[in-house]
């Protein structure tokens, strides 16, 4: 640092002359020592030349010095940031394409094992088949929903098995929900695709991380991948409210239109076991379409549940054929095709040492309680509404009773007519999911949700579901 006398001096006597004396002997003051040399060089050239030509000198020095470091410094961070983002998309590239081949080939197990189901195994082929995914295409994706234990998840195997023989890559996904928890579909993705801990400076993505695996399936198999996700829940039972319903569908939507309609990455087929959830996804997303697969007919459903319940059929309805037929006649009318229903029936009556009818029939009155509670409603004004019982039916008859028989009595989806049945239509899906009785079958059509609401509102006649094309 220069001494303060020093630097006041060009002021004192306004030369630059002093300065460089008072430099030059400031440098070269003390005991003699290894800079002594330096000292003297600097000092013969402050005394030679101006301030500024030695300023100049400086600069041009430290430029020459220092420009080429920072130049090569500059090169060697951009080679090493380009070879580090090839490796980074290269590594998890492996990993996701060695995750997808395991996955498809896993499913080649599935391909022969779908029941006789040729409109439903139609729509799915029709939707895989198509061109794309393409941006702004509709439908864009696929739900796939139904009663439980009816065999949709069977379905949907058995047809993605058939393209995994065929080459394709199927990345399936399952997802539980429950009540009042937080789920992650992206760290689900993540997960399935064996990129857990992604490099630095890589995006985790969803959208990118497929079109990485897209772009390599694309070349490796003609088509794009198929991504299949199932939407379960841990416990049947399970409530959910509304508010619940709606954020699920909310997620999954969103997430299904990023990958198929503003970013086109894969065929996505989602599973819905909620169907309280699958009835907001078409209105919610337009883009979607939705397959609703029903029970089989009686004659099939019969046939198979003899097939793969046979010891348990034996052991609860004896040996007699014809009380087979009969017990599960009895059983179909009231439940449908669920072969799940079936098998927990049937070992709840062999556990409980009690008719099989008995224990279908229980199960049937308890499942159909939030019917009998909306058929109490009637037309009466508010001001009557506790009065009700005090006037005979046909003056204040049930509010939902006619409209839901005329539902109940349409099996390809009923199409409300006026206004009247829209604002009936609107409240009845309002209800509770636990208390709902309506489904949206289409955008422009409902169906009662359950088959025992169905056989309730036909009279409970075995006939009548028969001519309605129900058995």
């Amino acid at each position: 640092m220069i001494p303060g006398h020093l630097c006041m001096t060009p002021l004192v006597h306004g030369s630059s002359v002093i300065l460089r004396k008072g430099l030059s002997q400031h440098l070269c003051a003390g005991t003699r020592a290894p800079g002594d040399r330096y000292r003297r060089v600097l000092q013969s050239k402050l005394t030679r030349h101006s301030l500024p030509e030695i300023a100049a000198a400086l600069r041009l020095r430290v430029v020459a010095n220092w420009l080429p470091l920072l130049i090569g410094s500059a090169i060697t961070v951009v080679v090493n940031d380009i070879a580090t983002r090839a490796n980074i998309r290269r590594a998890p590239r492996k990993f996701m394409r060695s995750a997808a081949k395991k996955l498809s080939k896993a499913y080649k197990v599935y391909a022969n094992q779908a029941e006789e189901r040729p409109q439903a195994e139609r729509m799915l082929r029709e939707f895989l088949d198509m061109e794309g995914p393409k941006e702004k295409q509709s439908p864009s994706f696929l739900l796939v929903s139904g009663p439980q234990g009816v065999g949709k998840t069977t379905l949907i195997q058995s047809v993605l098995g058939q393209y995994a023989e065929d080459g394709r890559w199927i990345i399936p996904l399952q997802q539980d929900v429950e009540p009042g928890k937080d789920f992650d579909l992206t760290a689900r993705l993540r997960a399935r695709l064996k990129v857990l801990e992604l490099p630095p400076n890589f995006s985790c993505l969803p959208e990118d991380l497929l079109e990485i695996l897209d772009e390599d399936c694309r070349r490796a198999t003609g088509g794009p991948v198929i991504l299949y996700l199932a939407l379960t829940t841990r416990n049947r039972a399970d409530a959910f409210s509304a508010n619940e319903c709606d954020d699920i569908a909310s997620r999954v939507g969103a997430l299904a239109r990023r990958l198929t309609y503003d970013f086109p990455r894969a065929k996505f087929i989602i599973e819905v076991s909620i169907s309280a959830v699958a009835d907001l996804m078409p209105a919610k997303y337009n883009m979607s379409d939705m397959l609703i697969v029903d029970g089989l007919p009686f004659q099939q459903f019969q046939k198979v549940a003899t097939d793969e319940y046979h010891k348990l059929l034996q052991q609860v309805l004896g040996e007699d054929e014809s009380r087979w037929k009969s017990g599960l006649e009895y059983f179909y009318c009231r439940f449908g095709g669920s072969f799940r229903l079936l098998q927990d029936m049937l070992r709840a009556a062999l556990r409980e040492t009690v008719e099989f009818e008995q224990i279908v029939g229980q199960r049937y009155r308890n499942a159909v309680a939030p019917l009998d509670t909306a058929l109490k409603e009637t037309t009466a004004p508010k001001e009557l509404a506790g009065l009700s019982w005090f006037f005979p039916p046909w003056l204040f008859p049930s509010k939902y009773e006619a409209f839901l028989r005329t539902v109940a009595e349409t099996p390809k989806g009923y199409m409300t007519k006026n206004a009247a049945e829209i604002e009936l239509e609107r409240e009845l899906l309002k209800l509770a999911p636990r208390e709902r009785l309506l489904k949206r079958l289409r955008a422009d059509a409902i169906a009662l949700k359950h088959r025992f609401y169905i056989f309730k509102m036909v009279g409970e006649e075995d006939e009548k579901m028969r001519e309605l094309g129900y058995l």
